[in-house]
C-alpha cells in the first residue's frame, strides 16, 4: 500500500504497512529515520517517516535530516509530533549568539574562564586596649598629682577598602553537560592602618603608655616623650590581608526558558593573615636618664620599643550552596548563596624587644613593654567555624564566547583571631628592660593572654569578564 502526498508534505508509514512493500525499517528507540519515497526520486518536499513510535521518546538531539534519503536542504518537510529537525531541515529557528531558551540540542560550551577585579573591605579589628596618650601636664610631678590622662580613646584598626582579584575556572560534562566542576581563588591586597601620636625637638606633647602595674594593682605609665627630658613618638601599625580558595561540582537541577537553578556542594580553604606592631623611640634631651636592662643611660642615648603581635586564622571544610537566576536575551541577573561548615585553626605569636640608641646603641634585649619575656610566644586553639556568603551578579553577554559581570559579595567567617583582641596592659616593671626597675623581681611574671576570638565580615563589589569555549 503506497500514499503519494503532495509537495510540502510528508508519508509516514506505519511499520506494518512498510512491511507490504518490503522488508521493515529498523530504528533506535524515539529516533526517526527519513527515507526518500521508495522507487522514487526524492522529490522536493517529499519524504516518509519510517519506524516512527508515536508512544516512543523523541532523541532531542537526533538530527533525522541527516540520514539516507533526507528531502533537500530548504524543503518544506513536516515531520510527526515530537520529533526534532536537523539544523538543515525547516522550521529550526534561527540561531542567535544569546539563547533565551536552553536548547538541548545545543548545550552551553563545556569550558569556561573568568577573572575578576574584586574592591572588597574587611572589617575593622577589634578595639585596642589605650597604647598610648597624651596629657597637659609639663612635668612627672604634675602627672603622679594628677593622673588623669587625655589622650585617643580605645579605636577600632581602620582598614581601607582592599584591591584584589578572583580567578574561576570550570568545565561542563555528562548527559547534555548538566554536571560541572569548577575551581575558584582570590586575593586581596594587604592593607595598612597606621595611628600614630608625633613630638617636636623639645618633647611635646607629653606622651605616655598607660598600662596596670602588675605589682600594685594600680594605674601607672612608661613615658615616651616628656618636654625637656625627652623626644620621642609612638606609632601603632596593622597589615590585614584575606585569600581563599574552593573546588564545587554542579548539577543543572533547573533549566526553564526564562530561569535556571544550580545546586553545588564542594570544599572551602580560608586565610587570615594579620600583625601589629607597636613602636616607641625615645631619645633622652638635657640632663635626665633612663634605663636599659638594668642599667642607667643618659642623654644623649634613647630607647627603642617594640611590642610586635602576629595572627593568623585558616578555615577549611566542606560546603554546600546553589546559584539560581533568570534570563532575558543577553541579560543574566543571578545569585547565590553557599554555607560552608568546618575546622579553623588559630595562631598568636606575641614578641617584644628593645634596642639601645644612641652612642654605644645597637644592643637589642628579648621584651618590650606590653610583651615581656614571659608573656612573648605562640598560642594556638582550633574549633568548629561557619563561613556562609551571599551574592548578586548581573551579565551582560557581548559575543557567544564573552560575557561582562558585575555583582556584590558578602562573606561572614564566624571564628577570626585578631592582632588587637590580643593586647594585654597588665605590666610588671621589673620585666621591662625600658624601666629603671627592671631585674628587681617582685610580683607576679605575666603570661601570655588567652586568645580572642571575634566574627568577621568581608564584602564589596566586584567586576570581571567570562570566556567560554
Amino acid at each position: 500500500m503506497r500514499t503519494t502526498l503532495a509537495v510540502g508534505t510528508a508519508l509516514v508509514l506505519a511499520t506494518t504497512a512498510a512491511a507490504q512493500s518490503g522488508p521493515a525499517e529498523s530504528a533506535p528507540l524515539g529516533v526517526a529515520r527519513v527515507l526518500a519515497v521508495a522507487g522514487e526520486p526524492a522529490a522536493l518536499g517529499v519524504a516518509r517517516v519510517v519506524g516512527y513510535d508515536p508512544a516512543a521518546p523523541c532523541d532531542p538531539c537526533a538530527d533525522p535530516c541527516t540520514l539516507p534519503g533526507c528531502a533537500p536542504a530548504g524543503s518544506p518537510v513536516a515531520f510527526p509530533p515530537g520529533m526534532c529537525p536537523g539544523p538543515d531541515c525547516p522550521p529550526t529557528p534561527p540561531r542567535i549568539p544569546w539563547r533565551k531558551r536552553w536548547d538541548p540540542c545545543q548545550p552551553p560550551p563545556p569550558y569556561w574562564v573568568s577573572a575578576e577585579y574584586l574592591f572588597w573591605h574587611v572589617q575593622n579589628g577589634p578595639q585596642m586596649n589605650n597604647l598610648g596618650a597624651t596629657t597637659g601636664a609639663q612635668t612627672l610631678a604634675q602627672l603622679v598629682a594628677n593622673p588623669g590622662l587625655v589622650g585617643p580613646a580605645d579605636r577600632e584598626l581602620r582598614y581601607a577598602m582592599s584591591s584584589g582579584i578572583r580567578v574561576s575556572a570550570g568545565h561542563w560534562f555528562g548527559p547534555y553537560n548538566r554536571l560541572g566542576a569548577e575551581a575558584s581563588g582570590f586575593m586581596l591586597g594587604r592593607q595598612v592602618d597606621g595611628p600614630g601620636l608625633g613630638l617636636n625637638a623639645t618633647g611635646s606633647p607629653f606622651i605616655v603608655r598607660p598600662f596596670t602595674n602588675a605589682v600594685t594593682g594600680a594605674p601607672d605609665f612608661a613615658v615616651v616623650s616628656l618636654p625637656g627630658s625627652a623626644v620621642g613618638q609612638l606609632t601603632a601599625r596593622s597589615h590585614s590581608q584575606v585569600a581563599g580558595v574552593e573546588g564545587n561540582f554542579l548539577l543543572r537541577a533547573v533549566i526553564e526558558p526564562d530561569w535556571y537553578v544550580t545546586p553545588l556542594v564542594g570544599i572551602r580553604y580560608l586565610d587570615l593573615d594579620e600583625d601589629l606592631e607597636v613602636l616607641q623611640q625615645t631619645g633622652l634631651i638635657g640632663r635626665s636618664a633612663g634605663g636599659f636592662a638594668g642599667r642607667q643611660i643618659n642623654s644623649p642615648q634613647g630607647v627603642s620599643v617594640t611590642d610586635r603581635y602576629d595572627t593568623r586564622s585558616q578555615f577549611f571544610g566542606g560546603q554546600v550552596g546553589a546559584r539560581f537566576g533568570t534570563r532575558y536575551n543577553r541579560l543574566d541577573l543571578g545569585a547565590y548563596w553557599k554555607v560552608g561548615l568546618g575546622w579553623a585553626h588559630h595562631s598568636a605569636t606575641a614578641i617584644g624587644s628593645t634596642m639601645l640608641t644612641g652612642p654605644g646603641g645597637g644592643a637589642v634585649v628579648p621584651g618590650g613593654l606590653l610583651v615581656s619575656p614571659t608573656s612573648a610566644g605562640q598560642s594556638t586553639a582550633d574549633d568548629l567555624a561557619v563561613v556562609p556568603e551571599l551574592g548578586l551578579n548581573l551579565g551582560y553577554d557581548v559575543a557567544p564566547w564573552l560575557r561582562l559581570t558585575a555583582g556584590y559579595s558578602a562573606l561572614y567567617w564566624s571564628r577570626v583571631v585578631r592582632p588587637g583582641a590580643q593586647v594585654q596592659t597588665l605590666v610588671n616593671p621589673s620585666q621591662v628592660p625600658s624601666s629603671l626597675q627592671f631585674g628587681r623581681g617582685g610580683g607576679t611574671p605575666t603570661t601570655p593572654a588567652p586568645l580572642g576570638l571575634d566574627g568577621l565580615w568581608i564584602n564589596g563589589v566586584q567586576f570581571g569578564a567570562a570566556v567560554r569555549f
